[in-house]
């Protein structure tokens, strides 16, 4: 199972988005392989969607809040045909947890190893490999390290730290 973390116009543009992530859209060539490692394996697929609508100083028309919203679009045709999981906050909310726990709890081959990838490791990464890893806590979870980063190297060093401590593994 592969959770891909807000990998969205807002993020990942260097120029329009309002909460670009420094080199994000760096990541995307090899997320896109990573896409297609689990397709080929029939794996399930989730994809986190940030969405940020009331932020005090988003002064942008709603045309652009949306475009900010979507997903960024070299991996826009890739991930529509996976799951999305909209998030208002930094974590899946716990409907969507507990939908995706029913869902794959007797599925063995999907949830004996989860991979997450994307922006930011510090904040929305390491919020959403928590509630993974409450859901399926004898799962082994994989944070892919060059998959992953934030504006502050500092933190997402210390969330990788935080989340080596948590028993995850760091690749």
């Amino acid at each position: 199972m592969l959770f891909i973390i807000d990998m969205q116009n807002d993020f990942l543009d260097q120029k329009r988005g309002k909460m670009s992530v420094k080199d994000a859209d760096v990541l995307v060539p090899r997320v896109l392989e990573k896409i297609e490692q689990y397709e080929a394996k029939k794996d399930k697929i989730f994809y986190t969607l940030n969405i940020h609508e009331d932020m005090k100083d988003d002064n942008r028309s709603d045309e652009e809040k949306k475009w900010g919203q979507s997903i960024y679009h070299l991996l826009k045709e890739k991930l529509e045909k996976h799951t999305p999981l909209k998030k208002i906050y930094y974590g899946i909310t716990p409907e969507k947890a507990s939908w995706i726990k029913e869902e794959y709890k007797d599925k063995k081959d999907y949830v004996e190893k989860i991979e997450i990838v994307g922006v930011e490791t510090h904040i929305c990464v390491l919020s959403n490999a928590i509630v993974i890893q409450n859901m399926f806590p004898d799962s082994k979870i994989i944070i892919d390290s060059s998959l992953c980063t934030s504006n502050d190297l500092k933190l997402h060093q210390s969330a990788l730290e935080i989340m080596r401590g948590l028993k995850m593994e760091i690749l």
